[in-house]
This record gives structure tokens, sequence and C-alpha cells, in this order.
């Protein structure tokens, strides 16, 4: 009888804990920074690194519904394109992501990407490799929002965004996201996201695919450069501050 029990026990107990591939494992998900963490003495060397998802190029969403992994039915273009390098130009991410250090001494490496799911695992591993003080780790998710069904191939191959015959009005959003993991203390710090969106009004015949480049490039470089901004602050919150006695 006992050994029932203590089978069922732990078959709960297993059934309890959370998947990797749950939304529960993301460090994405979390609504605070982690506590006790010590103040910080500069200079500091930092990572930055692009979190994806396992399939496809960045989170799309097709108003509420996923356009990304297990979601996203079709293999995506995995060549270079248009899109990709208006919105993960190395030269804008270092710009703006990489200028975060607060005192601008220590310049910033990008690192390779990482897909899918942020765990606290993976971020000891990845520090391992970089031999950074800090990782900051950025996430966007691109929201399409229209009153028509858009067609796969565009979140497959987003370069269609700039070519998609357009049959009415329609609104993109794009919420950045990003974290920074203190490689000597295990620590987390959140930073506070930030959400981008512009409205089409004209019928795709009206918009010339470079204004839309560059309407796609603007969001980017707004919600990059708002994102650096904050994570600067919440570096700066927790600096170490030497106060000198009054005499």
């Amino acid at each position: 009888m006992k050994k029932i029990w203590i089978f069922s026990g732990l078959f709960f107990l297993i059934a309890a804990l959370p998947s990797t591939s749950s939304g529960l494992d993301d460090l994405f998900s979390r609504k605070k920074s982690d506590s006790a963490i010590k103040p910080l003495v500069f200079p500091l060397s930092m990572a930055v690194i692009e979190n994806r998802p396992m399939k496809g190029l960045y989170y799309f969403f097709e108003g509420e519904a996923e356009k990304f992994d297990e979601s996203l039915e079709g293999n995506p273009d995995s060549s270079d394109n248009n899109f990709y390098s208006l919105l993960s130009d190395p030269t804008l991410i270092k710009k703006t992501l990489g200028a975060t250090d607060p005192t601008r001494i220590t310049p910033s490496k990008r690192g390779n990407d990482i897909r899918g799911p942020l765990t606290r695992m993976e971020l000891k591993e990845i520090s391992k490799k970089v031999s950074k003080d800090l990782i900051f780790v950025f996430r966007r998710e691109i929201r399409v929002i229209a009153t028509f069904p858009l067609p796969q191939s565009v979140f497959l191959q987003p370069d269609e965004f700039f070519t998609y015959k357009w049959p009415g009005p329609y609104t993109v959003k794009i919420r950045n996201q990003g974290l920074i993991y203190l490689t000597k203390q295990n620590k987390l710090m959140l930073v506070p996201s930030n959400e981008k969106s512009k409205s089409f009004s004209l019928i795709k015949e009206t918009i010339p695919a470079e204004e839309l480049r560059a309407v796609w490039q603007q969001l980017a470089k707004e919600g990059l450069g708002d994102l650096a901004a904050a994570a600067r602050k919440t570096i700066r919150d927790k600096q170490f501050v030497v106060h000198r006695p009054i005499y």
C-alpha cells in the first residue's frame, strides 16, 4: 500500500513540474527582477544577444494567434532577406543596445542568437562561453492586426510584408523586451518593455515598398533605442556609490 502511495506521489510531483517548452519556464514571462542584487561596480563588460523562436524569424502574431514554433505551418525561408536586415541590422543594434553601458568605457559584444524559451540554465551556459559581466538578452514580438486573414507565407518569408497586396487597413505593433543577466551573481534584472505601432489606412498599391521598409526600420530603431535607455537606467540604479565623508 505504501508503494502505491509513494508511486502516486511521485507521479503527481513530476506532472506538476513545468515543461521546458512551457511559457512558465520562459524568463521573459517573469514579472519582476531577482531580489538581493549586490551593487554593481563599473566598468562592466557586456554581451548583447537576441532571442528568437525555435521556428521562425521573430515572435510573430496575427492578432492574438501565434505564428511561430508549432503554430507556424511550413518551413521558414532561412536565407538572408531585407526584413531581417532592417530589424536586426548589426549597426542598428550596436548603436542602440550596444551602447547600454552607463560608463561608456567597456564596448559590448554581439553574441549568437538564442532560440526558444529562455531559461536560467541557458544563461549560465552562455556565461561560460562569452565571459562577460552582463548578458543583455532582447526579444521582439511582432503583432499584425487586420480585419482580413493574412497568408501564411508572410510569416514564413517576412519580405512579403513589403510586397503583399494588402486588401484593407492594418496595424503593426512591435513589442521590445529585455533582461540583463548578472553572470557573477547569477541574478536577473528585468528591463521595462516598450511597444511601437503604426497603422496603415491606405491599400497596399498606394504605399511604395521602399516607404514600407522605412516605416518598419523606424519602428525598430525607436523600439531598440527606448529599450537601451531603459536598460541603461536599470543598470545605473544598481550602481555602487561611494559615499564620501563630510568634514
